[in-house]
């Protein structure tokens, strides 16, 4: 088989992912392009026309070629490639370089592409962590100082509220994640339900496809893994055999803005824009909120429980007795509610009760000891980061 820069006109060829990517060469591009794939756990021979010949004719689809570029583009400023190396060069302001960055790209890709990683609630997670993350790093650091430059307070008292309120978060987040998810489970058991049913109509759906939509609709994931997951998935849909086999087709000789129409069918235009609107007014909101600090530079900073009048503080109480007794009325309104749930209820209530806090509790604990096991740098580097909180106490002058 003749070697061809591209098969169909809305491919691109190995010169022009080169260009997207910001590599010098083709090589660059390719030797890059390998690295990535070997990181995001793609395999590379999707992007040969022959899969079992490695220096068969490069393949790049319209379907994912943009997608695939942005990868390689920030492969090497990638704070998680980074870290691979050597973690203590991974910065907050590194990883909000980095996300800022690619989200700044994603949001120039045309507007068939952008839509499915918009469709992503990873976007929406990355977006979130670009806006909080700088100012985590100043509010924590002016915390952990309070204790250390205040002479009234006890350096130990830190480390016991760390150490009591932590613990106590850790057990409420886990406790609270099983309601979520046993919700969860009843939609995904509807949901099964219901594909079974389609599976029974229309024949059994791809497992291989269903996997990679769920992970590339996982919320905690970075987004650059979630545009890897999806690149996977596009590329399911993709026929090699079709298009060697077709050359002269429609698809084939169609420009490339006119193919991108196609890949509308991979988001719904009102999910979409749901999204985008959630964002936008979500960003709006979070770039506007100010630290305590920037508050009192830029205007007249009132504590909520400082009050300069006498009137003013009169009209807090009253206001704060009078939402107490709201809630006074609707706890007795529940109570009573409570009381008359009759017998049946109570007996399986305890027995289902009891049950499920000791399963929580004991999957508490494996949690706990699959943390112990399998997070060790973690705990090494968080080991350095009290350690380093500590040293600035103890070298106070």
């Amino acid at each position: 088989m003749a070697k061809k820069k591209k098969r169909r006109e809305a491919d691109f060829t190995t010169e022009e992912m080169a260009y997207l990517s910001d590599c010098k060469s083709e090589q660059t591009f390719m030797n890059r392009l390998n690295s990535a794939c070997e990181h995001y756990g793609i395999d590379p021979m999707l992007f040969k026309m022959d899969k079992e010949i490695n220096s068969s004719e490069n393949f790049f689809p319209a379907e994912c070629g943009e997608l695939l570029a942005l990868l390689v583009k920030y492969y090497k400023d990638n704070p998680a490639v980074k870290a691979d190396k050597e973690l203590k060069g991974v910065t907050a302001k590194n990883i909000c370089t980095f996300y800022k960055e690619m989200m700044d790209d994603i949001d120039k890709l045309p507007d068939e592409i952008k839509n499915m990683v918009y469709a992503l609630p990873s976007h929406f997670t990355s977006n979130r962590i670009t806006i909080w993350i700088e100012r985590l790093v100043p509010i924590m650091t002016q915390f952990i100082l309070s204790y250390v430059d205040e002479q009234g307070e006890d350096m130990g008292a830190l480390l016991q509220r760390l150490c009591v309120d932590i613990d106590k978060a850790n057990y409420d987040l886990f406790w609270n994640y099983k309601f979520i998810s046993m919700a969860q489970q009843a939609n995904e058991e509807e949901t099964e339900k219901f594909e079974q049913w389609m599976n029974f109509v229309y024949g059994d759906r791809d497992d291989e496809k269903a996997e990679l939509e769920q992970r590339m609709n996982a919320m905690n994931v970075s987004i650059d893994v979630a545009i890897a997951e999806l690149i996977k998935r596009l590329m399911l849909d993709v026929s090699k055999e079709r298009i060697l086999d077709n050359p002269d087709s429609y698809d084939s000789k169609i420009e490339r803005n006119e193919y991108y129409n196609y890949l509308n069918a991979y988001t719904s235009p009102g999910d979409v824009q749901i999204k985008k609107e959630t964002l936008n007014q979500y960003t709006h909101g979070a770039k506007t909120w100010k630290t305590i600090e920037e508050r009192i530079r830029e205007e007249n900073y009132m504590p909520d429980d400082a009050h300069l009048t006498y009137e003013s503080e009169l009209r807090a109480r009253e206001a704060y007795i009078l939402e107490l007794k709201k809630k006074l009325e609707s706890a007795e309104s529940d109570l009573e509610r409570f009381k008359n749930l009759g017998n049946d209820y109570i007996k399986s209530r305890d027995q289902s009760s009891e049950e499920f806090v000791r399963n929580v509790n004991s999957e508490y604990l494996e949690k706990c000891e699959r943390v112990r096991c399998d997070e060790q740098q973690l705990a090494d580097w968080t080991d350095k980061y009290i350690s380093q909180v500590i040293w600035e106490f103890l070298n106070k002058k």
